[in-house]
């Protein structure tokens, strides 16, 4: 692990630390980008990858969303993270249910 990796995992886990959250199950959004994905492996570095289960969001926007989120999880199996994606379903017209629930919610639901 290159220096700058070990002092992020060491200043997160002191954060978690005074933040009382070291010993907790964490659930992290990744959406595949590259802060969410650095983020998910640090996370992981410093409480344990059994500590985070990690969620992404198939928007369903572009073609390729599907793809990409299955290519996070290979990622995360990778550094051992518990992986589900929750595709959106949109619905049609203004007003559908689907379009009410805001994303967070959808992710509550897996926690």
């Amino acid at each position: 692990m290159a220096l700058a990796a070990a002092q992020a995992v060491g200043h997160v886990r002191g954060l978690l630390e005074r933040l009382g959250l070291a010993d907790k199950r964490l659930l992290l959004a990744v959406s595949g980008g590259a802060d969410s994905m650095a983020l998910a492996y640090i996370v992981s570095r410093a409480i344990g990858f059994e500590g985070c289960m990690a969620v992404t969001v198939d928007h369903g926007f572009r073609a390729e969303s599907a793809l990409e989120a299955a290519a996070v999880g290979r990622y995360m199996r990778k550094l051992g993270i518990r992986h589900e994606v929750r595709r959106l379903e949109w619905g049609t017209g203004k007003g559908s249910a689907a379009t009410q629930v805001p994303p967070i919610q959808r992710l509550e639901e897996v926690a």
